[in-house]
């Protein structure tokens, strides 16, 4: 399905881009796609496809960790656990075993 992910938009994905200080261009790369298809999103001319509008959402999730000082490895963990779930069980072990360790 094409569109913006829910949550997001050409509004909200050009705050960022103008909050962390990236040139469309920049954000362009980040996003994998050329400057003048960022453009197009942000001028609601054009709307994302569903692959494309998974980056974004990655791009503002990954935008809002930071933002409250979440450390890389944190998104790739939460990322790796929604993709794998063998790496998801093992996340829940550790965190059974920390739990325990506490008490």
């Amino acid at each position: 399905m094409e569109g913006w992910p829910e949550g997001t938009g050409p509004d909200a994905l050009d705050r960022a881009r103008r909050e962390d200080g990236l040139s469309q261009t920049e954000l362009a790369a980040l996003l994998g796609i050329g400057q003048p298809h960022l453009s197009k999103l942000l001028t609601s001319v054009s709307r994302p496809s569903a692959k494309l509008g998974a980056r974004i959402s990655d791009y503002l999730r990954k935008r809002a960790g930071r933002e409250i000082g979440l450390p890389g490895w944190v998104h790739e963990v939460a990322e790796m656990a929604a993709t794998s779930p063998a790496f998801q069980q093992l996340v829940i072990s550790a965190l059974a075993l920390a739990r325990n360790k506490k008490e």
